[in-house]
């Protein structure tokens, strides 16, 4: 229930955000990439993460791959994105919760420096979220 990667004790647990290919394309019977694309929309408003888990037993059908194929097509021409391995994502995670804003010269910044994904800013104002 999170776009966001969240701490269970000591484990960093990456939240599936995007429905599993069985639903999408078993029960839902979807042809397209659609619901998953409306889903990474949503996410990426929210600075979330987009985790989608594909089991290749159900890539064995011709139309089920071509989904995740134009899914893919889709995805590749976003340049907005920190593409990662979930052990990148984890690592990052922990190395988020161990950083500190600091003002150096008047300006916050993270210390220590974080490579890959970002840190945004939520804001709440006339009871609505807007984010930085």
């Amino acid at each position: 229930m999170s776009i966001w990667p969240f701490f269970m004790g000591h484990f960093v647990e990456l939240p599936y955000t995007l429905v599993q290919d069985h639903t999408l394309l078993v029960i839902l019977k979807e042809t397209t990439p659609r619901l998953w694309l409306e889903k990474v929309n949503f996410i990426e408003k929210y600075k979330g993460m987009a985790l989608i888990i594909v089991h290749p037993d159900y890539m064995r059908r011709k139309e089920h791959l071509k989904v995740y194929e134009q899914f893919l097509e889709e995805m590749s021409k976003k340049n907005n994105y920190w593409h990662a391995l979930p052990g990148e994502v984890a690592r990052w995670w922990g190395a988020r919760a161990e950083s500190k804003l600091v003002n150096k010269n008047g300006k916050l910044q993270i210390a220590p420096p974080l490579q890959g994904g970002t840190i945004g800013r939520i804001a709440l104002k006339d009871n609505s979220i807007s984010l930085m």
